[in-house]
């Protein structure tokens, strides 16, 4: 009998964790971010607003255009501080941590919390890295090529007025010419 209780109170402790991390009873309320990418953006990633907890992602869908409209199921209590000037964006715990989203205040009064409810959010999509880096070495190559052409000039005897020089009589002899 001792063993049977124990084994049973065991399984309802469990069973209570479970419910809490999965936020059993929470009433939620429902907006939007449409994105043209949500990379790095995953079911079920927790949402904060001040680096509180308060809420989680929800459903992700493609529309006909391409682009993301994904479901922010925000905690009720939490949803006076989210209001129309509020921005959402990805972040990560620390360098390589967990992501999670980030949702700018616009506190409003308790009473106005349902008001947000079905509305649609700005989302400020993360940089690129590929493109970035792509534009980095596109960047270098121009700079490369411009000092090859800058020693070029001043190959002479490493001058630039030397070059200004041999400029100005290629201009006079063009302007004779």
């Amino acid at each position: 009998l001792l063993f049977l209780g124990s084994g049973l109170l065991l399984v309802v402790f469990v069973l209570v964790g479970f419910a809490k991390a999965q936020r059993w009873g929470t009433r939620f309320v429902d907006i939007y971010i449409k994105a043209s990418d949500v990379n790095g953006l995953n079911h079920g990633e927790d949402i904060r607003i001040a680096g509180i907890v308060a809420g989680q992602v929800g459903t992700m869908h493609l529309d006909d255009q391409g682009d993301v409209k994904v479901t922010l199921k925000i905690e009720e209590n939490k949803a006076h501080l989210i209001g129309p000037s509020s921005k959402a964006s990805l972040a990560k715990e620390g360098l390589i941590g967990e992501p999670y989203l980030v949702i700018t205040a616009d506190p409003r009064p308790r009473e106005q919390a349902q008001e947000i409810q079905g509305r649609t959010i700005g989302y400020d999509e993360p940089i690129n890295i590929d493109a970035l880096l792509k534009e980095l070495a596109s960047s270098q190559q121009l700079l490369n090529l411009t000092l090859r052409n800058t020693t070029a000039l001043t190959a002479e005897n490493g001058s630039i007025s030397t070059a200004f020089h041999s400029t100005r009589r290629l201009a006079e002899s063009l302007q004779k010419e």
